[in-house]
């Protein structure tokens, strides 16, 4: 189930993120235990916690720290979740 504010996109060789880099760059895999193959895009909402949105995608911090700036988590922030099924 997608959430409000949630964009989901898979990552294959011709998706191009607005700055016309191939998405599967940015979306390299550091945990080899793991292959990636969607990714949901999440606007982070006014009053939300990291822990929320981990809980609530069933995540770790570790897995998404490679793709985002946690350390200036904020409201209105685009949080990239990796996820292997849909």
């Amino acid at each position: 189930t997608l959430f409000p504010y949630t964009t989901l996109f898979r990552s294959n060789s011709n998706n191009l993120d607005n700055n016309g880099n191939k998405l599967n760059d940015l979306f390299k895999e550091t945990n080899n235990d793991k292959e990636y193959s969607i990714y949901r895009v999440y606007t982070v909402l006014e009053g939300e916690t990291l822990e929320y949105i981990l809980d609530k995608y069933q995540v770790s911090r570790d897995d998404i720290a490679p793709y985002n700036d946690l350390d200036n988590f904020k409201t209105g922030m685009k949080l990239i979740i990796p996820s292997i099924d849909e």
